[in-house]
């Protein structure tokens, strides 16, 4: 995936969508920094660790934005206004494109939504600018095995291990440039 698969979508898309949606990823591209740029399900997007976060397309009379969930836009719909909102995708003019607060906001949400603790399996959550900030597991709704905790500059702040919740085994500091600090047996 790349920012080219984005660049031929948009040299294929008229006036004045291609404007439109060219404000909506340059905007996407500063609330999601460390965001990969590519395709999902025939749109351009931004895929945060894999996942995909946020996605825009064009359409005859209007643009879409979809934030790769069923619940966001329900979750939200008291705060888009007169936009029309399906259960995927949120419809805005062909000229007007959604502004920095409410995308914002749907980033937020979606990456709020991915970062939910399961009762069992993996799960990582995110910063609100897309930055992995932890990574662990869960088992019967408790943190469980080894767990990494990041800085939102990326950089590893701690890793250790749970048991039942608890922490147990060695856990390790590191400063921002990856030196170990402190070690603590538990």
């Amino acid at each position: 995936m790349s920012s080219a698969q984005i660049d031929a979508y948009l040299k294929k898309t008229s006036e004045p969508q291609r404007s439109t949606l060219n404000t909506v990823r340059k905007t996407l591209r500063k609330l999601l920094p460390g965001a990969e740029e590519g395709i999902s399900y025939g749109a351009p997007a931004f895929l945060v660790d894999g996942k995909a976060v946020a996605a825009f397309a064009a359409a005859s009379t209007h643009c879409s934005y979809f934030p790769m969930s069923g619940t966001v836009l329900t979750k939200l719909k008291s705060q888009l206004g007169k936009l029309q909102a399906s259960k995927g995708a949120l419809k805005f003019p062909i000229d007007l494109p959604l502004g920095a607060p409410l995308l914002r906001k749907l980033i937020k949400a979606r990456l709020a939504e991915a970062s939910a603790p399961k009762k069992n399996g993996r799960v990582t959550a995110y910063y609100e600018n897309g930055v992995v900030a932890s990574r662990g597991g869960y088992k019967d709704g408790k943190m469980h095995g080894k767990w990494e905790f990041f800085r939102k500059d990326t950089s590893l702040m701690r890793s250790g291990s749970f048991t039942s919740g608890k922490q147990s085994g060695t856990w390790r500091t590191f400063d921002r440039q990856g030196r170990l600090v402190t070690e603590t047996e538990l």
